[in-house]
Formats: structure tokens, C-alpha cells, sequence
């Protein structure tokens, strides 16, 4: 007697498989040099061998300058770190060009950052940033 049982191949075929992602790599090998990508356009600062001083200011621009000790001077004047959002919306109205920022290179990150916040909350705008001489 006969056996009318089929014996059951259980292993999967891969080649197909392997054929289709070699094509693929192929396609992604010859298409890949023709894409041109297109980045951001990047403006790198220039280094100079010459210390150079902060640009001039406009007359409707306000000035205020972190040193490196952490104070503020406003136009020149000692200015108390609780009081920056009122002198900057008192000054604002009258200079309404906007605030030029002069940071010396080792003022603290977290007095600059206070400095920011404190300029949006004048409503002061536009700003620029200067990093002042050593």
C-alpha cells in the first residue's frame, strides 16, 4: 500500500527576494549622484588678527551692554538688573530703531539669556547682537 501523503517543503526561497533589493541598491547607486542637494546658504564669520571695535550706533537705536562681570550699562549708565524691562519700553518709545546688544565674550550664558527675555518683554525689536573686544 501506497502512501498518498506529500511530504511538505518548508524552507523559504530567498533568492527572489535578493534579487529584488539588489536591483534596488543599483537603482539607488546610479540615481543617487544625480540628486543635487540644495542647502541652507551659510554666512561664516571671517576671523581677523586685529581687535576691532563695536560698530557705530544709529541715533534711534538703543545700546545696552553686557560686560563680563554680568552688569548692564544702558546708554552708557549702570542699569539694575530688576529694572531692564521698564527702561527698555521707557527708551523704546523714543529710540524705536531697536536694541544693539554688546556682549563681552565671558558674560555668563544664563545673564545673556535673562538679558533676551527681558528685551522681548520690552517688545523692543529688532535685535542685534555684537560680541565686544576682549
Amino acid at each position: 500500500m501506497a502512501s498518498n501523503r506529500v511530504k511538505q517543503f518548508s524552507e523559504i526561497n530567498i533568492t527572489p527576494l535578493t534579487d529584488i533589493f539588489l536591483v534596488l541598491l543599483i537603482i539607488i547607486m546610479v540615481v543617487a549622484p544625480m540628486l543635487k542637494t540644495k542647502g541652507l546658504p551659510l554666512a561664516l564669520p571671517t576671523v581677523s588678527s586685529q581687535k576691532e571695535a563695536p560698530p557705530p550706533t544709529k541715533e534711534g537705536l538703543i545700546v545696552l551692554t553686557l560686560q563680563a562681570d554680568g552688569t548692564l550699562l544702558l546708554e552708557g549708565n549702570l542699569l539694575p538688573s530688576d529694572g531692564v524691562v521698564s527702561a527698555l519700553k521707557n527708551l523704546a518709545q523714543a529710540k524705536p530703531d531697536g536694541v544693539q546688544l554688546q556682549v563681552h565674550p565671558q558674560a555668563s550664558h544664563q545673564k545673556f539669556a535673562g538679558v533676551l527675555d527681558a528685551i522681548t518683554q520690552a517688545g523692543a525689536s529688532p535685535l542685534s547682537v555684537v560680541r565686544m573686544a576682549e
